[in-house]
């Protein structure tokens, strides 16, 4: 039986092409309102009935930025029901001793503490709502590590134990609690990069999700 999300708001970070492109027009087929924050619009293949309900260029990994975008997408829309981090880029493909500090700071920003920022925001929110969802697209990188891909793999170890924590203040901080998963779909093809995400965690508050009142 599919899920029905009707009714639901999510927020897809890099969801104009790939892996987000795909979350976004399934969330949008499922029946929820979808906000795709990404630093390039849409591609132009999207159909009206698979295209997100809101496009906002964002840049992830300005806190200022992400707290912007939130701040809009309360406002026009207000509960945010669902986010799911997946921008992410991979960097440079060289060994660590050649490895550009620029681009380890870059790679780090997008891949990890982009999630941080998104995911205190959104706890905020969901908290006060008490219903939420958070999903973070990891990667197998992070639990094997991949050779010339070190910023990349540290990022995403970060995004698993970031995760990880997460879920378990959630548990301990509410009665009831959201579910928190880092999702997995082994190799993608993405348009900008190949991505790797892996899924294992899940953390679930043992009387059950909070249900909208």
């Amino acid at each position: 039986m599919k899920t029905k999300l009707d009714g639901q708001v999510a927020i897809v970070t890099g969801g104009s092409r790939g892996i987000g492109q795909s979350i976004a027009q399934l969330l949008t087929q499922r029946g929820a309102q979808v906000i795709n924050w990404d630093r390039d619009p849409p591609l132009d293949d999207e159909t009206s009935v698979n295209r997100p309900a809101h496009t906002e260029i964002v840049d992830v990994s300005s806190y200022d930025s992400v707290e912007t975008a939130f701040k809009a997408a309360e406002k026009q829309f207000g509960q945010i029901h669902i986010l799911i981090n997946n921008a992410g880029i991979n960097g440079p493909i060289i060994p660590t001793w050649e490895y550009p500090l620029e681009d380890w700071e870059r790679v780090i920003a997008i891949n990890l503490t982009s999630v941080f920022y998104t995911s205190r925001l959104a706890a905020v929110h969901m908290r006060r709502h008490g219903y939420g969802r958070i999903l973070t697209i990891s990667s197998i990188a992070g639990k094997e590590g991949v050779v010339n891909l070190c910023a990349y793999s540290a990022a995403k170890a970060g995004v698993i134990g970031f995760s990880k924590a997460l879920s378990k203040e959630a548990m301990r901080g509410w009665h009831h609690g959201e579910l928190h998963r880092t999702g997995d779909d082994g190799y993608a093809a993405t348009g900008r990069h190949d991505r790797r995400a892996y899924c294992k965690h899940e953390s679930k508050d043992p009387h059950g999700p909070v249900r909208p009142g």
